[in-house]
């Protein structure tokens, strides 16, 4: 497998040096750092948005059952309001 990259010097240095700390394919515990090092309010919103595309796409599989644990699970009675 071979590849190409067109860029400036510093672009292409950047990337030479990027490989050569990283590897061709970043191994998951490196990926995991990585996305250790961002802030938890960045990625928060990412977590909700991917959390909510399969709490929508649960209920479609047949074979599967959904068991939810949020505010419309539970009657509002029963859930903490926060005050």
């Amino acid at each position: 497998m071979g590849g190409l990259a067109i860029g400036t010097k510093i672009t292409l240095s950047t990337l030479t040096a990027t490989s050569r700390d990283f590897g061709g394919v970043m191994s998951p515990f490196t990926a995991w750092l990585m996305l250790r090092g961002i802030p938890l309010h960045l990625r928060m919103p990412a977590h909700c948005a991917n959390a909510q595309k399969v709490a929508e796409f649960w209920p479609n599989i047949p074979k599967w059952t959904a068991s939810t644990t949020g505010p419309s699970a539970i009657p509002d009675t029963t859930w903490p309001s926060g005050k």
